[in-house]
């Protein structure tokens, strides 16, 4: 199995970690340094940035952990960061397309933050 390469943004709204995972785009989403929850709305303007940017027809996947369930599952790691909730995002087939450098590594971010904007 090969580690990802992970790549690190921080976003006005939150952060975000995301690599190639094969044939696909992982995401990782995070509130923001010293918060302690996304802001309001942000699970409809996290879906809108994808949806602005993808055919009806793409396969895109997402999961929830909410601070709960990190804390119990920070219990089985080693890690120091305080449990926070997070997205996992997952675009099925889109890592080998030319235009996901411009569009679902860049372009996506700056449409969620617009949209976590436009819903203050």
């Amino acid at each position: 199995m090969i580690a990802l390469k992970f790549e690190k943004k921080n976003l006005s709204c939150c952060d975000v970690e995301f690599a190639d995972s094969g044939e696909d785009i992982v995401y990782h989403f995070w509130p923001s340094e010293g918060k302690k929850d996304f802001p309001n709305g942000f699970a409809k303007a996290l879906e809108g940035a994808f949806l602005s940017l993808l055919p009806e027809t793409a396969d895109v996947r997402a999961s929830y952990t909410s601070k709960e369930e990190a804390s119990i599952i920070s219990r089985f790691g080693d890690t120091d960061a305080p449990p926070v909730p997070s997205y996992y995002v997952r675009v099925v087939g889109w890592a080998n397309n030319p235009m996901a450098s411009k569009f679902l590594k860049q372009k996506v971010f700056v449409s969620l933050d617009e949209n976590v904007q436009s819903r203050h």
